[in-house]
């Protein structure tokens, strides 16, 4: 099984290299659902890349919003380029995105972020048919619904085991863009739901969703044939 970690900057990715990851993942200034970390410019993207590769870790790039046009169009314009370097994956929740991308540059691996929602084996035959090699589930799934997916399909399957849980289903979230314009969906959710309310005359995080932790149960997920 995979070890994957998030990078949002520098010292992130080496955290996760010098501590025996398998992979990291981590996106650009643009494009990504984490806009609120540093991430990386193309030349350092380019540099960790190199480092990865020397240290036998896999990069995987997220840009994993959902796109508008001119968005859709900036990226094709930066992969034609030779400016970047094609990391180890892609990973996408746009459907244009991926459709594109798999017509394009074929031999780039694609993997669909846990922002497509993915939670049955009709997602994940679909994902196949538009060339997507790896499902990152929605993190709602138990682990039995998890194992009912990976026995029915040969695509990779990965999914998270610690971080934070979304109100929502894996970040398909509008409140944050209706009252503020900041969508989850395009990389800037603002935690809305994490906040303190009064309800009733009580006051209380009563739309806090208890963090992720399923890290005592890695060894189940391998069992069932979780492949990161």
């Amino acid at each position: 099984m995979e070890l994957l970690a998030p990078a949002g900057n520098m010292s992130q990715a080496m955290a996760g290299i010098e501590n025996g990851c398998n992979a990291l993942y981590g996106g650009l200034k643009h494009w990504g659902a984490r806009s609120k970390c540093d991430n990386f410019s193309i030349d350092e993207y380019n540099d960790l890349l190199q480092l990865c590769h020397n240290r036998n870790v896999k990069f995987y790039l997220t840009l994993n919003n959902l796109l508008l046009e001119d968005e859709l169009r900036d990226i094709s314009t930066l992969f034609y380029s030779n400016s970047i370097e094609f990391p180890d994956a892609i990973i996408c929740a746009d459907i244009g995105l991926i459709d594109y991308l798999h017509n394009n540059f074929p031999d780039i691996p694609l993997h669909a972020s846990t922002q497509f929602g993915a939670y049955t084996i009709h997602d994940i035959n679909f994902l196949e048919q538009l060339g997507v090699s790896r499902v990152i589930l929605g993190r709602e799934l138990s682990i039995a619904e998890i194992g009912k997916i990976t026995s029915a399909t040969n695509l990779e399957i990965e999914v998270f085991v610690f971080g934070s849980q979304c109100i929502a289903f894996s970040g398909q979230c509008i409140w944050g863009g209706t009252l503020n314009k900041t969508s989850g969906n395009r990389g800037r959710c603002n935690g809305f739901c994490r906040e303190i309310y009064e309800c009733n005359g009580q006051i209380g995080e009563f739309l806090y969703q208890k963090d992720l932790d399923a890290i005592g149960l890695i060894d189940n997920l391998k069992k069932i044939g979780v492949s990161s």
